[in-house]
């Protein structure tokens, strides 16, 4: 699996699910700061993705072509 990019997300604990990737630190730290100005004394949290994983369920393998479908037709 190739690496990607980490992200940074603003949660907060009584609320929902954050949906929203930072692709900054600073980014991510200014949304926590003004949703907490718009929220006062509620929590909100910054935090980071260190990995994720993924699982394949459909998996194509290609197979060698009968002979017939081999020949290449001239037009």
């Amino acid at each position: 699996m190739s690496a990607t990019k980490t992200r940074w997300f603003v949660w907060n604990p009584n609320g929902r699910v954050p949906h929203f990737e930072h692709s900054t630190t600073r980014n991510a730290r200014l949304e926590a700061e003004r949703l907490a100005r718009q929220n006062p004394g509620q929590k909100f949290l910054v935090l980071q993705s260190v990995c994720e994983v993924v699982k394949d369920d459909v998996v194509w393998v290609e197979h060698e072509k009968p002979k017939e479908e081999q020949c290449e037709i001239p037009f």
